[in-house]
């Protein structure tokens, strides 16, 4: 019983870790509707093999008049395999 326990344990966490990250997505999306939280809303200069721009322009929130300006420093993080 114990074994099933921990099994449905790691599955609930499974799927919570899922779900947090289905959230910051729909977050990411619909910007507007959950304020602080950033919207990249343009890409700037070449793309890379990743596909990813020189610059992202980002706003601290959906609809301000500015944007910040980050830049590729074609140094990347993952996770150790």
């Amino acid at each position: 019983m114990t074994d099933r326990i921990l099994e449905l344990e790691a599955e609930v966490e499974r799927l919570r870790k899922k779900c947090d990250l289905q959230t910051m997505m729909l977050r990411r999306l619909d910007a507007e509707k959950f304020p602080g939280t950033y919207f990249i809303h343009s890409g700037l200069g070449e793309t890379d093999a990743n596909g990813m721009p020189e610059r992202l322009m980002v706003v601290p929130a959906y609809g301000v008049d500015f944007s910040y300006i980050y830049q590729r420093t074609d140094k990347t993080t993952g996770p150790e395999w």
